[in-house]
């Protein structure tokens, strides 16, 4: 398999992620998801355009 391919699926596999939120704060637009080991900030997608 060549470089390129493996590197596209290697994102496409982390594109979607399947979490559980630990925390939200609300006033600055941020969550805190846990995937697994995993416990990362994201900004909390709202639907408005900034």
């Amino acid at each position: 398999m060549s470089y390129e391919l493996a590197e596209i699926e290697r994102r496409l596999a982390n594109l979607i992620r399947l979490g559980t939120v630990e925390q939200a704060d609300y006033d600055k637009a941020r969550v805190r998801v846990r995937s697994g080991e995993l416990l990362t900030g994201a900004p909390l997608a709202n639907g408005k355009g900034r």
